[in-house]
């Protein structure tokens, strides 16, 4: 055990370099944190994510400085780690799950498969990325709720960024009566989209004939908009509204499902 302390015998010198390396691994570990986070965000990058990435610099640079600051007192490292590891085997099965989401966490910070502010879709999980730190992902759900998902979850399971791309389409299925003109219904859906708000004229919105449904000849309409959920949905109220203008105006009907109901023959006697 006296191999595993330090030596009452350390001279001024040894002390000095030992206060010396401290001093210089601290700010030398400080000052990488600020120059990442700053050059991140010169690059436009995601800060919160550069904080993160510099925090775990920081630490490796701290834990390299302290073992070659207590070197330079004499205290053998070789054993001190070899009797830390004696009881890391136990300690690493009860923090394995946190150990597993700290590398997811430095992974997706790395690759960056979203950002902060981005709208993503993780299996039941969906909203606006609030942070991403070295335990979790913090979602804020459409209806105003704060989700924590650990980062092995999101790394292991499909992921969805709904606004890695500054517009994307959505698809609205109509159906119109069978004695309808269904080039005048197609004519008439695509001209009332291209005046609706909110909709996109590039990439031009489509109506194509999909299904013959039980009532109705099935069209499904496709537009685009903007990436975010509120776009989204304002999108496809809109679309609604014009392509149900339109077809009125047209004197086109959109059946609605009925049923028949008959009596039974009766049997002859």
């Amino acid at each position: 055990m006296n191999a595993l302390i330090l030596p009452l015998a350390a001279s001024t010198a040894e002390w000095t370099r030992f206060g010396v390396v401290v001093v210089v691994g601290l700010v030398l570990a400080q000052g990488l944190y600020v120059g990442i986070a700053r050059a991140q965000a010169r690059r436009g990058s995601d800060l919160r994510g550069a904080r993160a990435f510099g925090r775990i610099v920081r630490v490796v640079i701290v834990v390299a400085t302290a073992i070659y600051a207590l070197a330079q007192l004499g205290v053998r490292i070789g054993p001190l780690l070899a009797a830390a590891g004696v009881g890391g085997v136990a300690l690493a099965f009860a923090i394995r799950s946190i150990f597993e989401n700290f590398l997811a966490g430095v992974l997706i910070l790395l690759r960056r498969p979203f950002r902060t502010g981005d709208e993503i879709v993780s299996e039941d999980h969906e909203g606006t990325v609030e942070d991403v730190n070295l335990r979790a992902v913090v979602l804020r759900t459409y209806d105003g709720q704060r989700v924590f998902i650990p980062n092995g979850q999101i790394l292991s399971a499909p992921l969805i960024n709904r606004t890695a791309f500054a517009v994307r389409r959505s698809e609205l299925v109509v159906g119109v009566a069978y004695d309808a003109d269904l080039h005048e219904a197609v004519s008439v859906i695509c001209r009332a989209l291209a005046a609706a708000e909110d909709i996109l004229d590039d990439p031009p919105p489509a109506a194509l004939c999909s299904a013959f449904g039980d009532s109705a000849v099935e069209l499904c309409v496709r537009f685009w908009h903007g990436a975010t959920i509120e776009q989204a949905w304002r999108a496809r109220s809109a679309a609604v509204l014009a392509v149900k203008n339109g077809l009125d105006s047209a004197g086109i009907a959109i059946p609605f499902p009925q049923l028949a109901l008959r009596s039974p023959i009766p049997s002859a006697r």
